[in-house]
């Protein structure tokens, strides 16, 4: 056969790719052009390298070597460059970086030593070379797809383009095939196929580029947008496939739950979240998170195909915590203002009425019960004025211990209130990693509160610190005449009402707090008497 044509058919080739190169040199800065470059001048370079082979210019050992090496470096460039023009499939990273560079050496040695260079290989060579062939082709292949995928269904790419650009895919994929029919103990042999294969790959990435302005559209521009608006959505999303198994998540559920993608996807969401999806209920749902337990408010999407067929879930967790504890501030202030605010400034005129009009009975102890009244007041005023700093201020979580603290706040209250107090502390004394100012606010409401309302001459208050790995609990017991049931059924349902509701505010400002620290509040009523607070807190650290 008369080589000539074929030299001819070689350096058009190699021309057309040279061109390609210089095209998206020039447009380096759109996305998918500097890898596209180099893959197209890699492609060249093996078009001319056969060509001087078919103009003995070069033996075909040389041309075989270079169409081996070739094949090897242009698959992974190849699926590089669709992965960064269309911003499909897996993120690269310095990691997968460097072991798809470790992986192309391992092929390349084994190819070139075992074909090429090298002896007949083994069996067991040989075998092993044909596995990390077959790997490699399916990573061209899936760069296929994705292009196809990209023109046929999420329409980042046109049509034509997309064809074109599978065209040429296919070609620099499959492109081990033909040159596996080459024959180095025949220098005459070169097969037609060889160059019309690459001469395929190069006439279709030219009406790619040229035909279809590859580099003047942005096929990206979707996806990008797309996953620009779910980073950028506060609420956390989760998907989830037909298996209840995370797919997808957006950086907001990934700083929620803790989770990683890169390490927790395919596991199964119950285990990442914490609690099972499909039990989750409509209404506000409490979820232990990263910052404690949180209020999310759920709604659920099903994911079909084109078959209406269910492929999986999306969920998302809108968090109502803060909101929550909004509402429940404004009932608590709208009642203070209606309700202890009014009654007791009716109270104080009424009294300052009958002193002025001199028909008090007994004037001193008029003006002590105007005193006391006045002295409430204030003291609402202070614990609502608290309640805002501390729904305010950022939180500042440090590592504290949890024992001295809660000593603190007791010789605190005992030198305001004179009262017997226990502080049985846990067995270890590790530090907890929260906001000592917040959880200091909350201990000091819960101890003097306990001693304030008791019925004793001489209250008596048992503070409790346990922990656990993730939790701090501090348990105040007391001996007075506890908590009304009113008092506790309004603030554990966490809402008020016009004709229910409670009588003060210390409770709301540590139910707020505790729930700012991310924590939960109980309250039980013993059957020795007294009332008994319980407050848990999560350990940041944790």
């Amino acid at each position: 056969m008369n080589a000539t044509p074929m030299v001819g058919l070689d350096l058009v080739t190699a021309g057309v790719f040279v061109l390609l190169t210089v095209v998206g040199v020039r447009n380096r800065k759109r996305p998918g052009a500097t890898v596209a470059s180099a893959l197209w001048a890699l492609l060249g370079v093996v078009a001319a390298g056969i060509a001087a082979s078919r103009a003995n210019i070069v033996t075909d050992r040389v041309a075989l070597g270079v169409a081996f090496l070739g094949w090897v470096l242009a698959v992974p460039l190849w699926a590089g460059f669709v992965s960064s023009y269309t911003r499909r499939g897996p993120a690269l990273s310095r990691r997968g970086i460097a072991a798809a560079t470790g992986y192309v050496v391992v092929v390349a040695v084994t190819t070139l030593y075992g074909t090429v260079i090298g002896e007949p290989a083994s069996g067991a060579a040989r075998l092993a070379m044909a596995v990390l062939q077959t790997l490699l082709l399916g990573v061209g292949l899936f760069g296929v797809f994705l292009v196809v995928r990209s023109g046929r269904v999420d329409s980042g790419i046109a049509g034509r383009q997309a064809l074109s650009l599978s065209i040429g895919g296919l070609c620099v994929t499959l492109f081990l095939f033909a040159v596996s029919t080459l024959d180095a103990a025949d220098p005459g042999a070169l097969p037609p196929l060889v160059s019309g294969v690459l001469a395929i790959g190069a006439l279709a990435f030219a009406v790619g580029t040229f035909g279809a302005d590859l580099f003047g559209g942005a096929p990206a521009t979707g996806p990008l947008a797309r996953r620009a608006l779910l980073e950028r959505m506060r609420a956390a999303i989760l998907v989830v496939d037909r298996k209840r198994r995370l797919v997808d998540a957006n950086a907001a559920a990934e700083r929620t739950f803790d989770i990683a993608l890169e390490t927790d996807a395919g596991r199964p969401a119950a285990a990442v979240v914490g609690v099972d999806l499909d039990d989750l209920e409509d209404g506000p749902v409490t979820i232990p998170t990263a910052q404690g337990a949180r209020e999310f408010a759920i709604s659920r999407s099903e994911l079909t195909d084109r078959r209406e067929e269910t492929v999986g879930r999306s969920y998302r967790f809108r968090d109502v915590t803060d909101r929550r504890t909004r509402r429940q501030r404004l009932d608590v202030l709208e009642r203070v203002l209606r309700h202890n605010l009014r009654n007791d400034l009716d109270a104080i005129r009424g009294f300052a009425e009958g002193l002025s009009d001199g028909v008090a009975a007994d004037p001193g102890v008029v003006t002590e019960r105007i005193d006391s009244l006045a002295a409430e007041l204030v003291e609402i005023g202070e614990t609502v004025e608290r309640a805002d700093r501390v729904m305010r201020d950022a939180l500042d979580p440090e590592p504290i211990n949890l024992v001295t603290l809660v000593r603190s706040v007791v010789d605190d209250v005992d030198r305001r209130h004179e009262f017997e107090s226990v502080v049985s502390p846990a067995d270890g004394t590790e530090p907890i990693r929260t906001d000592p100012a917040v959880l200091r606010a909350a201990l000091t409401e819960v101890i003097e509160n306990a001693v304030e309302h008791s019925d004793r001459s001489r209250p008596a208050v048992r503070v409790e610190v346990d922990r656990t790995d993730e939790t701090a609990t501090v348990t105040v017991r007391d001996d007075g005449p506890g908590i009304p049931e009113r008092e506790r059924a309004v603030l554990l349902e966490g809402a008020e009402e016009p004709l229910r509701h409670g009588s003060g505010v210390g409770l709301w400002f540590v139910s707020w707090a505790v729930t700012r620290l991310g924590g939960d509040l109980d309250l039980h009523a013993p059957d020795d008497g007294g009332s008994e607070v319980v407050v848990t807190i999560p350990d940041r650290r944790a």
